[in-house]
């Protein structure tokens, strides 16, 4: 009997193994300061670890970090969380690691009573858009080169 689709993809899931782990400042200095680097084309600030984060969380397969997201919280104080920075290495994209990356942050969102979450996206990421918009994401203001995404919790 063939394996349809989405059963191959839950499949694939199941033995990544993917687990999450909360990271600090220090963590993030020695296993994610190249990866950074390389999704971001920027050297990181150390200020992402500042007042306004509220959680950075890698996504882990065995001990080897592939991807990560940072939350803030938007500078005016308000119960909306602002996914700063979300990234997948290279190496491991195509694998719903992004997808759950995303559904994590929505539920951390939920659990820190969040009312919506905010994030901006590239206009050229149409892979990062269609994920976003397919998580409930909807575009709530245009800029020049990128679009700010709202989710309401």
């Amino acid at each position: 009997m063939k394996t349809n689709i989405v059963e191959s993809y839950l499949l694939e899931l199941q033995e990544l193994n993917l687990r999450f782990k909360e990271f600090d400042h220090s963590y993030f200095e020695d296993n994610l300061k190249n990866l950074y680097k390389q999704l971001f084309h920027t050297t990181y600030d150390k200020r992402l670890f500042t007042s306004l984060l509220v959680k950075a969380i890698v996504a882990l397969i065995q001990q080897t970090p592939v991807g990560f997201y940072i939350l803030q919280h938007r500078h005016d104080n308000t119960k909306i969380g602002v996914l700063y920075k979300i990234g997948v290495d290279p190496k491991f994209r195509g694998k719903g690691i992004g997808q759950k990356l995303i559904e994590h942050a929505i539920k951390t969102c939920k659990q820190l009573n969040f009312k919506c979450i905010d994030l901006d996206v590239d206009k050229d990421n149409k892979i990062a858009i269609h994920l976003y918009m397919k998580n409930g994401f909807k575009i709530i203001e245009e800029m020049k080169d990128w679009y700010i995404l709202r989710k309401k919790l």
